[in-house]
């Protein structure tokens, strides 16, 4: 009877999050509907991206190729389900990498004053550079290939969460809890794991689901200016830096990659604003 009664008012308390933080759950549908697309992509289409058709070249959406076909032949549809494979890899993958080393980054420099000054100004230094500059530059020493872009985007990516985590540290510190943990000898690396870092999932969760954002939306521009994924690999990006020519003769070619960049941002950013709003005490109950 009690587990029954424990169901119901959990049930209950999962209708009122979602009446009163939509957002979570429209960007929340969002990314699952693009994540299941990039999973079953091979389910979806039995069409190889790559294939070339120059037959077929520049032809319209019909029964066939539902979203048309490029300058080569090549079936639009099949091209936006694996781009849209490869924007979640380097968007989940980014997200790992500068949240692990930001994170790392911020609670050392949080906790210890005698690093935060050193820290900060690396940091301060990197975020000087507008992103996507400082990615271009990256990439232009590395050179093409999706493990170099997540690289780039990974370090560019870094400082800001590192930020958001040193802010978080700087205030736990100065709680009683661990000021209490301090004076019973409890060790520095001890503190920062299970009472600072816990405390801090929070603002992290929140500025991954926007770094995830950044991450897509700077992978589409490094393809679209040439710099990012080799030519060969299925981009967004990609796909809309070659439909610049073909503007006028086949819109399909543009519209798609377009709409489907922005559907992915609009998603990640609507989640990362329903998280925040449910995870922060102060906006809990506005």
């Amino acid at each position: 009877m009690e587990q029954v009664v424990t169901t119901n008012r959990s049930w209950a308390r999962v209708r009122r999050l979602m009446e009163k933080r939509r957002l979570v759950f429209v960007g929340g549908a969002i990314i699952l509907v693009i994540l299941l697309m990039a999973v079953f992509a091979g389910v979806l289409t039995d069409i190889d991206p790559n294939k070339l058709a120059v037959a077929k070249r520049l032809r319209p959406p019909s029964a066939e190729h539902i979203m048309g076909t490029d300058e080569f032949g090549r079936d639009v549809f099949s091209r936006l389900l694996y781009g849209a494979r490869l924007s979640m890899t380097i968007g989940l993958s980014v997200v790992a990498i500068s949240t692990v080393f930001g994170t790392l980054l911020g609670l050392v420099a949080g906790y210890y004053r005698a690093a935060d000054n050193v820290i900060m100004r690396i940091m301060d230094g990197m975020m000087a550079f507008p992103d996507i500059l400082l990615a271009i530059a990256m990439m232009a020493s590395l050179g093409p290939s999706v493990a170099n872009v997540v690289i780039s985007l990974g370090t560019v990516c870094t400082p800001r969460v590192a930020r958001v985590v040193r802010s978080a540290a700087l205030t736990i510190r100065e709680t009683e809890y661990v000021e209490a943990a301090r004076a019973v000898g409890v060790r520095p690396g001890a503190i920062l794991l299970k009472h600072v870092l816990p405390n801090a999932v929070s603002p992290i969760i929140v500025q991954a689901t926007f770094t995830f954002a950044n991450s897509v939306l700077a992978e589409a521009s490094l393809s679209f200016l040439g710099v990012g994924v080799p030519p060969y690999v299925p981009s967004w990006g990609m796909m809309l830096s070659s439909a610049r020519s073909y503007m006028v003769q086949a819109s399909w070619m543009m519209i798609w990659p377009g709409l489907a960049i922005v559907v992915t941002v609009l998603g990640l950013n609507l989640l990362g604003d329903g998280l925040r709003d449910m995870l922060d005490p102060r906006l809990r109950n506005l």
